[in-house]
């Protein structure tokens, strides 16, 4: 382990007072153990080139010492995640997998930290810890692209807003205002994978919330690790205004 990140790992903890980790444990009666290599399975030192190429699910070759894994990732000496996992929780046969929540942003060269801990290494866990690189570098997305939906006068307090797929996009923020800007009446980020149909194209979500009478605009942008694509309009509609009962 460089003398540099073993300072990092100092301050970011030791250097925090009052700092302890989750599982304590009397330590007079366990043995040290050797620590064991770090086997990334992904993402690996190859360059990530297309935003569809990037998963957000990192994955490990087990650590059988490993009751508790520590994953740090760092970009120009800032860390950008930083989180522990049990591996009870996380590890299966032998291979290790986050949830769908390890998002790197920007492009460039990033360092990926892993520590583990046990009862028998105690405060001793600094010393596992090994790293690995990978790269971004991955375009900016294109905007969602409008279909004209919803539209109109409708009778929907909560319509379906959708739109089509913009190129490269990994997140989705649509927000819904009022059509003089006074507020904001929706406003959600939205997973492409949980939102789109890869067959049509076709993405869409509904308003959780009914929505007063009145005009309202929707409004998209696309996000993948490389930030964000300009706004975009994707419809305006009214609600109830021209209706009699």
């Amino acid at each position: 382990m460089s003398q540099r990140f073993a300072l990092f790992i100092i301050s970011l903890f030791v250097g925090i007072a009052g700092f302890s980790f989750g599982p304590v444990h009397a330590m007079d009666d366990f043995i040290p153990v050797a620590n064991e290599a770090f086997n990334p399975i992904q993402p690996t030192s190859v360059m990530i080139l297309a935003a569809h190429d990037y998963d957000p699910r990192f994955q490990w070759e087990e650590i059988e010492a490993a009751d508790w894994y520590h994953m740090v990732i760092v970009k120009n000496g800032q860390v950008q995640f930083d989180h522990w996992y049990e591996a009870s929780s996380v590890c299966q046969e032998g291979i290790c997998t986050t949830s769908n929540d390890v998002w790197a942003t920007g492009n460039g060269q990033f360092t990926w930290w892993m520590g583990y801990w046990n009862p028998s290494l105690g405060a001793d866990y600094g010393s596992t810890y090994e790293s690995s690189t990978f790269s971004l570098s991955i375009p900016l997305p294109n905007a969602p692209v409008s279909t004209g939906s919803p539209n109109g006068t409708i009778n929907d307090t909560t319509p379906g807003l959708t739109w089509h797929n913009g190129s490269g996009a990994l997140w989705y923020n649509i927000v819904v205002v009022p059509a003089d800007y006074s507020s904001v009446a929706y406003d959600g980020w939205h997973n492409r994978t949980d939102v789109c149909s890869t067959e049509l194209d076709l993405c869409g979500v509904n308003v959780p919330n009914p929505l007063p009478f009145g005009q309202y605009e929707v409004w998209g942008r696309s996000w993948n690790t490389s930030g964000t694509s300009t706004w975009v309009k994707l419809s305006e509609f009214t609600i109830g205004l021209g209706i009699t009962s």
